[in-house]
């Protein structure tokens, strides 16, 4: 066995990229990487009892070199005796479909096949041939179009629990020594040196100039990103368990939905937020940004209520302590608010638990024998109403056109409309504030503001305690 073929089999037993027994897609484009890949794993095949398809796809950028890849990596396996299924496609065409750039499209429908081939193969798992020097390129060009403690990791040596990269910690001058060893016939891709593309410029002119600064920046650059994945592997593992105590998964509209607790998001340190809130917006279909992740902590950070419009009609609510994430017409594309015109009316005749579903609201209901204190009332969590001015049955119910009343501490009567704009609540905000009604009298716009008549006194006996949540 090669040197070369030891230390990949050594290195996919440490890390259990590969089992005795296994079904393996390999990712061939017929250059010196993937031949090189598909030499060594058909060795280790025969080490390990390994069943290998190859899968080699034309992107259909370079028409005049496709179809001589195509021959090159058949001959390949066929050589071999290994399956190969081949594919071509057009990466310019869906690029401009999906506003993608080309070196982004070419990697989605590249990983769809590859994801095909397994299923149409049975296999267990894919390989595809990174090398330790794409590894480098690729923490640099994360780093200069942005990327976290996860970016900056690089890639891993196994993702998702399929696919692997056996040569992410091998040097790409090392493969070219053993097809050469080999005499095994490769490609070289022209497209390798075009500088239009912003690796491209990474691998032959970033790095070079870095090395005149240090003779070992490949090297570096690994080790930096093996430290950072160890690191993230940790922040993750913390963050995955406080989700769970944070964030209630539902489905509405035949859409996910989520409901995020802020006080146990604030409680946390920002690193452990961000990746609370990323995790969220993943599982409601969303691709997390810096900034949509950034603005969700600052509406759990804010003191009144709250919104934002995500893409494909995701609605995000701050209400009392709670976010509440959802789509209200389904997942599509759409502008404006949702049910600003809401109608609903929930008769409250004593206490107990009352579901507003038109609002997506509940409101609870208790009697308390004496005032809350101070404490109590400052923290805001709930609208405390004098039982006497605010007899019980009470009607929760729509905003309605002329409503008014007394806010607390107010210099007198107001609109209901104008004092919830000024509140700077959005149309479809306001639609959901339930007016609460007794007598005929508005003593409440709940979670908002309790009308001036409403409220504690010296002499108040009995309380009627009001909590809005979302439902």
């Amino acid at each position: 066995m090669h040197p070369l073929e030891r230390d990949i089999l050594a290195l996919c037993q440490a890390h259990s990229l590969l089992a005795p027994g296994e079904r393996l897609v390999v990712g061939v484009s017929g250059g010196p990487d993937s031949i090189a890949l598909l030499r060594v794993l058909q060795v280790l095949g025969q080490e390990l009892d390994l069943t290998l398809t190859v899968a080699h796809l034309d992107h259909g950028l370079r028409p005049e070199a496709g179809p001589a890849e195509e021959a090159l990596v058949r001959r390949a396996a066929a050589e071999l005796g290994i399956e190969c299924l081949a594919r071509r496609v057009d990466t310019a065409a869906h690029a401009k479909r999906h506003r993608l750039s080309l070196e982004e499209a070419a990697r989605d429908l590249r990983y769809a096949f590859f994801e095909e081939a397994r299923v149409a193969s049975r296999a267990d798992k894919i390989a595809v041939g990174h090398t330790a020097d794409d590894q480098a390129e690729e923490v640099l060009l994360r780093l200069i179009r942005g990327a976290g403690r996860r970016g900056l990791s690089g890639m891993p040596l196994l993702r998702d629990g399929f696919l692997i990269r056996p040569f992410l910690e091998v040097e790409k001058r090392r493969l070219l020594s053993y097809l050469e060893a080999l005499g095994a016939e490769f490609a070289l891709d022209p497209s390798n040196t075009d500088r239009r593309y912003l690796r491209n410029r990474i691998r032959h002119e970033l790095i070079p100039y870095l090395g005149e600064f240090n003779r070992h920046i490949g090297r570096t650059l690994r080790q930096e990103a093996e430290i950072l994945r160890a690191e993230d592997e940790l922040l993750d593992t913390q963050a995955q368990n406080d989700y769970h105590r944070m964030v209630r998964e539902e489905k509405r509209h035949s859409a996910p939905a989520a409901i995020l607790d802020c006080g146990e998001l604030l409680a946390r340190p920002i690193a452990i937020q961000r990746r609370v809130v990323e995790r969220m917006l993943l599982l409601l279909g969303q691709r997390p940004g810096f900034r949509q992740i950034q603005a969700l902590i600052s509406q759990a950070q804010s003191a009144g209520p709250g919104r934002l419009h995500l893409s494909w009609g995701l609605r995000v609510s701050k209400r009392a302590r709670e976010i509440v994430c959802h789509y209200p017409r389904g997942r599509r594309r759409w502008r404006g608010e949702d049910n600003e015109n809401l109608i609903f009316s929930c008769l409250l005749p004593g206490p107990g638990r009352y579901p507003i579903p038109e609002a997506g609201l509940e409101i609870t209901v208790q009697i308390l024998s004496s005032p809350p204190d101070a404490n109590e009332l400052r923290r805001g969590e709930a609208d405390f109403l004098d039982a006497r001015r605010a007899a019980l049955p009470l009607l929760a119910r729509n905003r309605r056109p002329g409503d008014s009343f007394h806010p607390l501490h107010g210099p007198g009567r107001r609109k209901v409309a104008d004092f919830l704009t000024d509140r700077k609540l959005s149309p479809s905000e306001k639609a959901r504030v339930p007016v609460l009604t007794s007598e005929g009298r508005i003593v409440a716009l709940a979670g908002q503001r309790i009308a001036q008549e409403a409220r504690i006194t010296d002499t108040t006996r009995q309380v009627v305690k009001i909590c809005l949540r979302p439902a």
